[in-house]
């Protein structure tokens, strides 16, 4: 049979792993003690009838210990859950102790309660709350890092070619008429394409037909000049072959600017044709490729269930 006198006797003064000396009193760091101090009355070793309340897991329980279930250990403990109502929880404590302990316990059990539900409350406000994290100063995630940016840099090159490659594409007229090209009257960003070119004899044409309609004009100027030094009537009769000459030179300079451009909407016409053609191409290869594939496996699926026949 066990004796608490004689177990108190052991442990108080003699030697025992959970007891605390400090300058003023001695604690008890056993998890089962009600108030932590390390007494006769508030040791769960030295009594066989004891009682507790514990937090497991966000829950209150009431831990009780009897006599009766001193052999066993395992059993030697029974928990009741308590709810969070302080009024329904001391019901509760109260039914469950009053035959075997006293009210001084009970109220020790009280105190604890409550202590530990305010605990509850200030670790969930403190969940809530943002809180800083003090992480350590890792060398080689630093040294990745620095990789992966050098990395990042070379990629982000890259893009910058590949969009300025499809602006080129764009202003040469790969896609046809799926996007708008850029008018003459705007700034070309691409010097080196064909539309520019395109544009550019355009501009060469205009050019020289306004040369030629000023040579025609000094012509016909000297011409003027050297009919007023002869005879009067033959004035009269060259200024109107003047006129008439102006009239036809006009007439020429209108017919050559419509064959120039004619010819400017041929070559752009040509491009885009040939342009067609590519694409045309490339789909019917595209199909092949894919019409090649589906027999291939078609070949393979027939042969796997001739195998596995």
């Amino acid at each position: 049979m066990n004796n608490d006198s004689v177990t108190w006797e052991i442990l108080g003064k003699g030697k025992c792993s959970f007891k605390k000396k400090v300058d003023t009193e001695i604690f008890c760091l056993n998890e089962y003690n009600v108030t932590g101090l390390c007494t006769k009355a508030n040791c769960p070793l030295s009594n066989s009838v004891y009682s507790t309340i514990i937090l497991d897991k966000g829950e209150i329980y009431l831990y009780m210990k009897s006599v009766e279930r001193a052999h066993l250990p395992s059993a030697l403990w029974s928990r009741v859950l308590l709810s969070l109502n302080k009024k329904e929880a001391f019901n509760v404590i109260y039914k469950e102790l009053k035959f075997t302990q006293n009210i001084k316990h009970i109220k020790k059990c009280m105190k604890r309660y409550v202590r530990i539900k305010e605990i509850l409350k200030r670790s969930r406000k403190l969940i809530l709350q943002k809180q800083v994290k003090m992480m350590p100063i890792k060398k080689k995630t630093e040294r990745r890092d620095k990789t992966r940016e050098k990395k990042a840099l070379k990629a982000a090159n890259l893009l910058n070619n590949v969009e300025k490659e499809l602006l080129n594409r764009l202003n040469t007229g790969i896609y046809g008429s799926l996007y708008k090209f850029l008018t003459p009257k705007k700034k070309m960003k691409n010097k080196d394409s064909e539309l520019t070119k395109i544009f550019d004899v355009m501009g060469e044409n205009k050019d020289e037909m306004k040369k030629k309609g000023k040579k025609g004009k000094d012509e016909n100027v000297n011409y003027e000049t050297m009919s007023q030094e002869g005879g009067g009537q033959e004035d009269d009769d060259e200024d109107v072959d003047m006129d008439d000459d102006d009239e036809d030179v006009d007439m020429d300079d209108e017919d050559e600017d419509d064959v120039d451009k004619e010819c400017c909407t041929k070559l752009f016409n040509n491009k885009i044709i040939k342009i067609d053609e590519r694409r045309r191409n490339s789909y019917q290869t595209k199909r092949k490729k894919s019409i090649d594939k589906q027999q291939d496996l078609l070949k393979k699926a027939k042969m796997e269930n001739f195998s596995d026949h």
